[in-house]
């Protein structure tokens, strides 16, 4: 019998076939890892925006208490400038020129209110000063969360025994003027908050434990 040789023909693609299912096997790997890099990515900016985001955050919170601080200092120094200049002994000609004055003003009189007068307008600009740092504390208490009272304390009692005592001092000094009696004692103690007697009277001392108190509290943040 003859008998003939098989001869297996491969089936029509068979080979191509396998090489396409490598193919696709391999370009959805690449996708994965694609897919992978592109999360693994997402994930590492996100992680840099975060910590850009706080580091600018922290940034925008140092410049607005840096800015708050230097305002309070400021105002304050200017709120003890102000006395300052309120509490000088002398007065002049010049301050005094605007008043209104009465035919029946006798020479002590007017001395007393010419001083007066000049003062009162001195008083002003402690007051501009003070409604300064009133509007540097709002800002604070803002910022912070809390008020800055306790810091300010001691300068606003500061401020509040000058004007006080302004209207006392001088009123009495008028009635001595006129030859009223008037307590001499209570007179001179109004005198050592409206006259300075130089850095070492009471007064200056504590205006400048004052000073001293706001600037501990808030110069932490200028650094």
């Amino acid at each position: 019998m003859l008998r003939f040789a098989r001869n297996d023909v491969a089936a029509p693609g068979g080979k191509a076939g396998g090489v396409e299912k490598l193919m696709e096997g391999f370009s959805q790997f690449t996708q994965i890892i694609s897919d992978i890099a592109l999360g693994a990515s997402a994930i590492i900016v996100a992680v840099v925006g975060f910590k850009g985001l706080r580091s600018w955050r922290a940034q925008l919170k140092g410049n607005a208490e840096y800015e708050v601080a230097r305002r309070l200092i400021r105002s304050a120094l200017a709120v003890r400038d102000t006395i300052y200049n309120y509490r000088g002994f002398l007065t002049y000609s010049g301050e005094s020129i605007d008043r209104k004055r009465s035919t029946s003003e006798a020479e002590p009189e007017a001395i007393v209110l010419d001083e007066e007068f000049a003062h009162r307008n001195r008083l002003i600009e402690v007051q501009r000063a003070r409604s300064d740092l009133h509007q540097a504390a709002l800002e604070a208490e803002a910022l912070w969360g809390k008020p800055v009272n306790k810091a300010l304390g001691p300068l606003v009692a500061c401020m509040s025994e000058i004007f006080a005592t302004h209207s006392s001092y001088f009123d009495s000094r008028l009635n001595q003027a006129k030859g009223r009696y008037v307590n001499v004692e209570y007179l001179k103690t109004c005198s050592l908050i409206i006259y300075s007697r130089g850095p070492e009277d009471d007064y200056s001392k504590r205006l400048d434990k004052a000073i001293e108190t706001i600037e501990t509290e808030f110069r932490k943040y200028l650094k």
